[in-house]
C-alpha cells in the first residue's frame, strides 16, 4: 500500500506577516463497493 502526501502551505499563528511554509500532509484512499458509491 502507498502512502500519499501533498503539499500543504501553512501559516505560523503567532506570526501571520511571515511568508507561509509548505509541509507535507498524509491522506488516504480506500478502496469502496458500488453499494457505497451508489448511496443516496
Amino acid at each position: 500500500m502507498s502512502i500519499f502526501l501533498k503539499a500543504v502551505q501553512r501559516i505560523n499563528p503567532s506570526h501571520p506577516d511571515e511568508p507561509k511554509k509548505w509541509y507535507p500532509v498524509q491522506y488516504t484512499t480506500k478502496m469502496v463497493d458500488e453499494s457505497e458509491v451508489a448511496r443516496p
